[in-house]
């Protein structure tokens, strides 16, 4: 193989004709194209052997490459071919394959291993630190506030899984809270960019109770303001802590560290390495988006008890969100070492895939979860396994049976132990496969 041409910069152009490639943002194609290289080859070439560990993925740009797989069946890739072929040549690790180049071939080899950590980073983005409010628009929910669409589109999914569009700029406007009773009957999941406005349910029944009453006093029980919440006690409750050991829950807080902050104060900034896992101990916080002309997008306010910081830890990216203090407060974090040991390890049950198909056999209602795109799995297909990829894993959770256990598959990368996070924060039962 001759030399690659190092030293020149690979248009980002190039890296967007090539699957997974093409679905990541120019800021992430122009940081990857700093671990990608380009290699022209001479005819009768061996570019990697079947069964081979590749560090780098193959894309094909010129000249034409035979794949020779276990049964010496040749298969004839041409890059001027009428359809051009856009995925990588060794889509998997051992390849299944092995390749050899027939005529004079140019290559876009692309390092693995920064290109896992892109796509995790780039399709973990939607996974902030939690939704609206964590568990209150879960069906069978009890909610404290009731939720009236002023803009968008929202799908109300009931017990049978049917489900019902709502469109705030439909006809026939949509006047009535989503959830109108409350443990709720539905599920509601946002499908466009939603506004809601949200009223406090106990208020609103208290007004209507005063306004309908007409002559008859209504006082309010509950005057008194709900007291601050107690960090240690919310965390306690948490998905999170619930297959930790309790000889970890008590080394997990006496290794927890205070650190003050000021109101405005960034605690982590999007794009800096993860090195703490936070809990909010007192105050208020804002998690946000910056975009890449600098404009900010709020996702979530932070309240007394809430966690944030963890996805960063787990999955080895670069923090994908940005959270900024509301208020003067505090948070208890915990350094990435003690994470892993106290809490990433517990939470995080490894299997083989060996005894995963052991486990297939005793139970029925185990399932193996492909997390990666769908251009991806059409790259190269597994069988038997749930196909849901990683950006739609918050939204299809909903929808999950939790009576089910899920194993993540290798072959998604890093987003396999991220997804089986979300999915144990989530309440699930769930695993990673290794290989």
């Amino acid at each position: 193989m001759t030399s690659p041409q190092q030293n020149r910069t690979i248009d980002i152009r190039i890296l967007q004709k090539f699957v997974p490639l093409n679905a990541l943002p120019d800021k992430q194609l122009k940081d990857l194209s700093h671990y990608c290289r380009l290699v022209k080859v001479s005819p009768k070439t061996l570019l990697f052997k079947r069964g081979a560990q590749t560090k780098e993925k193959f894309y094909l740009l010129a000249g034409e490459v035979d794949l020779c797989d276990e049964n010496f069946q040749i298969r004839k890739v041409n890059a001027d071919a009428e359809v051009g072929f856009n995925l990588a040549l060794n889509s998997s690790s051992p390849t299944s394959a092995a390749a050899i180049a027939t005529t004079t071939t140019t290559l876009l080899l692309v390092d693995s291993d920064r290109l896992d950590l892109t796509l995790t980073w780039s399709q973990a983005g939607d996974y902030v630190v939690e939704d609206i409010h964590e568990d209150e628009e879960k069906r069978g929910a009890q909610t404290k506030e009731k939720f009236y669409l002023l803009a968008g589109e929202v799908d109300l999914c009931d017990e049978n899984f049917q489900i019902r569009k709502v469109n705030a700029d439909a006809e026939v406007g949509f006047n009535l809270a989503l959830n109108s009773s409350s443990p709720t009957s539905a599920a509601a999941i946002a499908t466009t960019t939603t506004t809601l406005l949200l009223v406090d349910s106990d208020r609103l029944d208290l007004t209507l109770t005063w306004s309908q009453a007409g002559d008859y006093v209504v006082e309010d029980i509950h005057e008194d303001e709900e007291a601050e919440g107690d960090w240690m006690s919310d965390l306690l409750q948490s998905n999170l802590l619930q297959k930790i050991p309790t000889t970890n829950i008590q080394q997990l807080f006496i290794s927890f560290k205070q650190d003050n902050f000021k109101k405005g104060h960034d605690v982590i900034k999007q794009g800096d390495a993860g090195d703490y896992f936070y809990v909010l101990q007192s105050g208020s916080a804002q998690v946000y988006r910056t975009d890449e002309n600098g404009e900010e997008t709020d996702l979530a306010t932070l309240q007394t008890g809430r966690f944030f910081g963890e996805e960063a830890l787990i999955s080895d990216n670069p923090r994908n969100a940005s959270v900024r203090m509301l208020t003067d407060g505090s948070c208890m974090k915990l350094d990435k070492a003690t994470f892993n040991k106290l809490l990433k390890e517990p939470v995080l049950n490894t299997v083989t895939s060996r005894k995963v198909k052991a486990m297939q056999l005793e139970d029925p209602k185990v399932r193996v979860v492909d997390l990666r795109s769908p251009e991806e799995t059409q790259a190269e297909p597994l069988e038997n396994v749930m196909h849901i990829p990683f950006t739609d894993l918050r939204q299809r959770m909903e929808l999950l049976d939790k009576s089910l256990v899920y194993v993540t598959h290798f072959i998604s990368g890093r987003r396999a132990e991220l997804g089986a996070y979300l999915l144990s924060d989530f309440g699930f039962d769930a695993y990673v496969m290794k290989k």
